[in-house]
């Protein structure tokens, strides 16, 4: 099979057409990005309309995409790496508590799945890989349940620091009793 590629850019070398050929390889994975920007991230849903906003929502969510996406390739290029080698290990420890799998063991793909089972992943035999919009789910799900260990944390370091009057950490925060 014969492949023919057209381009508008000027080609006249070997050379530059093995780089035509490069950047249309690379096209997958900007397919993929804007995949995980729309379906993942709803881009689209959230109807904003001016370039200040546009823009304010891509400096969040552009990250997001990438790293999902960064994850994803992972997933796929080197499945049985430890995932602690390759990922945060906040976000392993995490995973691999809420999946019941040990840390110090976890791949990549586990991690991967870990995350998007948090997503409404099934993960049957079945079934497909995981996608953007399980994967979306179940990272913000992630993210939120480490906000919580670090502001636990921030809490626990305050009340260790200021010896905590009677009605204790409600008493620190200000709460009724």
């Amino acid at each position: 099979m014969d492949w023919i590629l057209l381009t508008s850019v000027p080609t006249h070398t070997a050379t530059q057409a093995q780089e035509r050929v490069e950047w249309y390889r690379r096209r997958w994975i900007v397919e993929d990005y804007h995949q995980g920007l729309k379906t993942g991230c709803h881009m689209e849903e959230r109807e904003i309309r001016d370039y200040e906003g546009l823009r304010t929502l891509l400096g969040i969510i552009a990250p997001i995409a990438v790293r999902l996406l960064q994850l994803r390739v992972l997933s796929r290029q080197c499945p049985d790496e430890l995932a602690r080698a390759v990922i945060p290990t906040d976000i392993v420890l995490v995973v691999a508590h809420l999946s019941g799998h040990p840390a110090k063991t976890m791949t990549v793909q586990q991690c991967w799945h870990g995350i998007a089972r948090h997503g409404g992943y099934l993960g049957r035999k079945g079934d497909g890989p995981p996608g953007w919009k399980t994967l979306w789910l179940g990272w913000m799900y992630i993210q939120n349940v480490l906000q919580g260990m670090q502001l636990a944390s921030l809490l626990s370091n305050q009340l260790d620091l200021c010896q905590t009057p009677a009605g204790g950490l409600a008493a620190l925060l200000h709460l009724p009793h």
